[in-house]
């Protein structure tokens, strides 16, 4: 079973946060379990008052509740705070949805009404919180340009192939994708487990001791950008952006290397050639200043030898120095503050060539697009598309 936290629910109070009608709504179902554990739910459409006590009971030792339930309140769990309630809000009106929830309703029954009337939204939204937090990508361009992009309707043979892979890797079949799109750029979430997780636990009931066996939940992300033709990839272990990168584009472009790992996203020289000029953002929407805060630069060859500078103001330094980064050193990494007209505190940016970047906010990256490409850190693309003739010709 999944990684779940139901403890919340194991304290009556907690479970009166959902509507008597709504919770009733979720137990139906499982209405032969509680039966079965001398718990009477009445029938559909009761009202009656619930045995909360005993109910709680039931969720403080989770191991043996169906595991559809089990998922459904750890979601509603998950997203059924003032910040998840904010999430829906706003996952609404960006798809110009509008539904109705009750008035008297607690986040946690906004994200029950939300997960019984359509589940596949409150899938879409429970994804998108869950990658919030994400802003380290992998980066790979495609071969050629695509200017209509149309995701198969069907993710089945996707998750498929995902799940061979979590199979193989002791993580079971437990991959499911979802996607949105929005100006050009298609959000695929990707859920799955992590290898199985055995604690120690002492049983509520009892207090005996015993142990708890569960898979971790994950969420991963990858981003299509139809404008630039390129893939953004997070994946928790070191084996998933080469899984994402192959899987994609063999299933939305039906070519597994539609999206080669030799094209490069990103270049520092910028850092060489022009030194702090590099840094300028005048005329870039949302940027006050950029300044370079940390540096890594390395002697290619033999006698390979790695130097780093970390300072409020690393060319201020070598300023001061009368240093400037020469052209025979190769720049492995750049770490930049970025100063945006909407914020008070800076944020950082992180680039390590070609195909990596780590950013503040994980809008950032929106902002930051204008100022890479102008600024010569994002390579020229070299994509490739069908001429007259059929074959492909340089974009």
């Amino acid at each position: 079973m999944k990684t779940v936290n139901l403890r919340r629910f194991s304290d009556p109070d907690a479970l009166k946060e959902l509507a008597p009608p709504r919770l009733h709504e979720l137990l139906v179902p499982h209405r032969g379990f509680f039966e079965g554990k001398g718990l009477n739910i009445g029938p559909l459409g009761s009202c009656a008052e619930f045995d909360y006590p005993a109910l709680a009971t039931l969720f403080a030792s989770p191991d043996d509740i169906p595991p559809e339930l089990v998922e459904k309140f750890d979601m509603i769990r998950q997203l059924g705070s003032p910040n998840g309630l904010d999430h829906i809000v706003e996952g609404l009106r960006a798809r110009s949805i509008v539904i109705a929830f009750d008035p008297d309703s607690s986040p946690a029954d906004v994200a029950a009404q939300l997960l019984l009337r359509d589940r596949r939204l409150f899938n879409e939204l429970h994804a998108e919180q869950a990658v919030s937090r994400f802003r380290s990508f992998t980066y790979f361009v495609s071969r050629q340009r695509v200017r209509r992009v149309q995701p198969p309707e069907d993710l089945s043979p996707l998750e498929a192939e995902l799940n061979d892979f979590y199979e193989q890797h002791h993580r079971g079949r437990t991959a499911r994708v979802f996607y949105r799109e929005k100006d050009g750029h298609f959000w695929y979430y990707i859920r799955h487990a992590e290898p199985m997780k055995r604690e120690g636990s002492v049983e509520l009931r009892g207090n005996a001791s015993g142990c708890t066996i569960y898979r971790p939940e994950r969420h991963d992300l990858v981003i299509y950008d139809s404008v630039r033709c390129e893939l953004a990839v997070h994946g928790d272990s070191r084996y998933e952006p080469e899984l994402f990168r192959r899987a994609f584009g063999r299933h939305l472009f039906n070519d597994a290397d539609f999206f080669p790992t030799t094209t490069k996203k990103y270049t520092l020289e910028p850092l060489k050639t022009a030194q702090r000029a590099a840094l300028v953002s005048a005329g870039i929407p949302g940027i006050e200043a950029i300044t370079l805060v940390e540096v890594e630069l390395a002697t290619p060859g033999a006698l390979w030898v790695r130097e780093r500078y970390q300072a409020q103001d690393v060319f201020g330094v070598f300023e001061r120095r009368g240093y400037s980064i020469p052209m025979t050193l190769e720049v492995r990494k750049a770490k930049f503050l970025v100063h945006f007209t909407d914020s008070k505190r800076p944020r950082t940016l992180t680039i390590s060539p070609s195909n990596h970047a780590q950013f503040g906010r994980d809008d950032d990256a929106v902002v930051l697009a204008p100022w890479l490409q102008r600024q010569g850190f994002v390579h020229p693309a070299e994509h490739s598309e069908p001429n007259s003739n059929g074959t492909l010709e340089s974009a």
